[in-house]
């Protein structure tokens, strides 16, 4: 992104301040809490066109993190034609997610973290012409050395009655909107065949194997 880009509070975190009373060479960091770290939004242009292009993946709260993850494992179990064909266009649509190193690194960066866990999730976002579609897209969060959900523990029937997204504390760095797309909302390949190159292989694949078929 350019170097002249504004930055933007994106994160906070509790850690060390400058007093208020700042002295050169004679004073003591104070303690912060919500200590924010300003960035730049994102670090990935996939249109430089676009002047409504959001980042490849922001913090979410858990909440928000299982409420997606339920609408999509919700929406996998069809019970008639009609959401089976549903859930198809829902992942033609889907069928590339860009997620920013911002987010990446910062979820590494925890401790106890070893690695990064992806969660298919589903939501419905507005688009550029006011309508709205639904996407298939990932949640992340960090793994630790274990194989489990990072500072995560699950017991069953300790939250409300009601919906379990409510109730869920924020624990470990969560992060989801790694789509849609900005270009609208069914993937162009052939218009950004110099950005999502390996799919555009897949689908010249797709057209083989069908006139093979045919």
């Amino acid at each position: 992104m350019p170097g002249t880009e504004k930055l933007k509070p994106r994160w906070k975190t509790d850690g060390k301040e400058l007093p208020p009373d700042y002295t050169p060479g004679n004073f003591e960091a104070m303690d912060a809490i919500d200590l924010v770290v300003e960035e730049t939004p994102m670090s990935v242009d996939m249109d430089p066109a676009a002047t409504d292009q959001q980042p490849y993946g922001i913090p979410v709260s858990a909440k928000l993190a299982v409420a997606l993850m339920a609408d999509f494992q919700n929406l996998i179990q069809p019970t008639d034609q009609a959401e089976q064909d549903e859930l198809k266009a829902l992942l033609v649509r889907s069928s590339a997610i860009t997620i920013d190193k911002n987010g990446l690194l910062k979820t590494l960066s925890q401790p106890g973290c070893e690695g990064i866990r992806f969660y298919l999730c589903r939501k419905v976002v507005t688009l550029n012409d006011g309508s709205k579609e639904a996407f298939a897209s990932l949640v992340t969060v960090g793994v630790d050395a274990a194989g489990k959900d990072l500072h995560y523990d699950f017991v069953k029937d300790s939250l409300s009655g009601g919906l379990v997204a409510a109730d869920l504390k924020s624990t470990s760095l969560v992060a989801e909107f790694g789509t849609p797309p900005p270009w609208g909302s069914t993937i162009d390949a052939t218009s950004l065949a110099d950005k999502l190159v390996l799919l555009q292989y897949a689908l010249e694949q797709v057209t083989n194997i069908r006139n093979q078929n045919a």
